[in-house]
């Protein structure tokens, strides 16, 4: 496996995992939650040009709608959703429920970009790939190279129903899941491939801010 480390990978079917720069993460076969996969990854050890903190620059500096409630995710995820005011639980709850309405009223479009990433993916085709990323993030060439040619040959790509909602900063990252074949050295198996995505004016878009963001943290999963 040879691909950059903020999409990573949920490895389902073979004994030996090979950690290049991509994140990879053992997994049950059912398709686990998104807390689970990202709790699970092994960042990767390899993050080529500026690129490594590329991400970081990217999350804090653009601002999603719904915009995450402030300092929110981060007091869920360390003491409990006990642990808020009753202020701040309706701006929670609000929140959940205007990205969970993001993702189901816009479930067909979400699918088809993340087939559109996984054909050029499979087609190698980095030209297209750079086509898709969000307008207002700073991109790296090579990181986008290394998405779209890294991967041992996919014969096949089928889009999961759930959807994992992460935050960091401004930004809200929904998570599409794709379950792929591959072939590798003689050997077949099937991975889940994790694509983050930034929803920016009714328009779903790739994003670079994933698993390898410095403080990125689980909001919910949601199923189409």
């Amino acid at each position: 496996m040879r691909a950059r480390n903020y999409w990573m990978i949920g490895l389902v079917a073979v004994a030996l995992i090979a950690v290049g720069s991509f994140s990879v993460a053992r997994r049950p076969k059912a398709t686990p939650t998104p807390a689970t996969e990202l709790g699970s990854a092994v960042r990767g050890a390899v993050a080529p040009s500026s690129s490594a903190t590329l991400s970081t620059v990217n999350a804090r500096k653009v601002v999603d709608k719904p915009r995450p409630p402030e300092g929110l995710a981060r007091k869920v995820t360390d003491s409990g959703a006990d642990s808020m005011t009753a202020a701040e639980r309706s701006a929670w709850n609000a929140y959940l429920a205007e990205t969970k309405k993001v993702v189901l009223d816009n479930a067909d479009e979400l699918k088809s970009v993340v087939d559109v990433a996984m054909a050029a993916i499979i087609k190698n085709d980095a030209a297209k790939l750079g086509t898709l990323f969000a307008p207002d993030e700073t991109m790296d060439a090579a990181f986008i190279q290394s998405l779209a040619t890294g991967y041992p040959k996919i014969s096949s790509s089928n889009v999961q129903s759930s959807v994992g909602v992460f935050t960091v900063a401004s930004s809200t990252v929904y998570y599409g899941y794709s379950v792929v074949r591959w072939v590798d050295a003689g050997l077949v198996s099937e991975h889940t491939i994790v694509v983050p995505l930034r929803f920016i004016g009714g328009k779903w878009y790739l994003t670079d801010i994933g698993s390898g963001t410095e403080g990125l943290l689980s909001v919910q999963s949601v199923q189409m």
